[in-house]
């Protein structure tokens, strides 16, 4: 509806307050100055709240969060595929040596046909 925060403020107003003409009205006038500010501020928070997720984030924080988890980008991986990798990290790690952790983290490697054959039935 409103696409700066001075324009909703001004909208707040009570009618007694917007009788004045816009250019000169003290309190449009201070809702500008602060709009700006505050809009800023919005858009800096959206973009650190982006930043701080594995699937919005930017490709150099991507590195870090990738740091965090002890896990690097191979060599010709996609960017989509590190951030798949990347995502299920702690789900892999919490199913460890298990059939489905061996799935999942071979998956994550971009890999769709993964079955589990046990050694018993190559050796008998």
């Amino acid at each position: 509806m409103f696409e700066r925060f001075a324009d909703y403020m001004y909208y707040l107003l009570t009618a007694p307050f917007k009788r004045v003409r816009k250019e000169i009205n003290q309190w449009y006038l201070l809702f500008k100055v602060l709009g700006k500010r505050l809009d800023e501020a919005k858009e800096a928070l959206q973009r650190a709240r982006d930043e701080t997720m594995v699937a919005t984030c930017s490709p150099l924080m991507l590195q870090e969060h990738g740091r965090d988890r002890g896990l690097s980008r191979y060599e010709g991986e996609e960017l989509e595929s590190y951030r798949k990798r990347i995502a299920i990290h702690s789900q892999v790690c919490s199913l460890g040596g298990t059939n489905e952790g061996i799935i999942l983290a071979v998956k994550s490697l971009g890999y769709d046909n993964v079955a589990v054959i046990p050694a018993r039935e190559y050796y008998g």
